[in-house]
């Protein structure tokens, strides 16, 4: 809903989510991508500018049970996601990032 790109996606952090009422907003701050190593890196976006989107109301709904599912798997591990885990990841503290390849596969 937001056509923002893979990597875009895969570098968002639980701090870029604001789910507040009345401000429901995602910033788009970073991106994963390789690096002339061939490595996948955090890096500054396409265009270099930060962007701010608003979320539509089935959209907020569905990222509020999404990190309320992610909160409750941690504190069952006696886990605390920290602000700057990333929101989409295999991890259960949210410590790494989901390559772009693999949103799409």
């Amino acid at each position: 809903t937001t056509g923002i790109r893979r990597g875009e996606l895969c570098a968002i952090r639980l701090s870029s989510l604001d789910l507040t009422g009345g401000r429901e907003t995602l910033w788009l701050r970073k991106a994963i991508r390789r690096d002339p190593e061939d490595r996948w890196i955090e890096a500054d976006l396409k265009t270099h500018q930060q962007r701010r989107i608003a979320l539509d109301p089935e959209t907020v709904t569905v990222l509020r049970e999404y990190t309320g599912r992610r909160r409750a798997q941690a504190a069952r591990l006696d886990i605390e996601l920290d602000v700057e885990a990333f929101l989409f990841s295999n991890s259960v503290d949210g410590s790494e990032f989901l390559t772009p390849d693999s949103v799409t596969q």
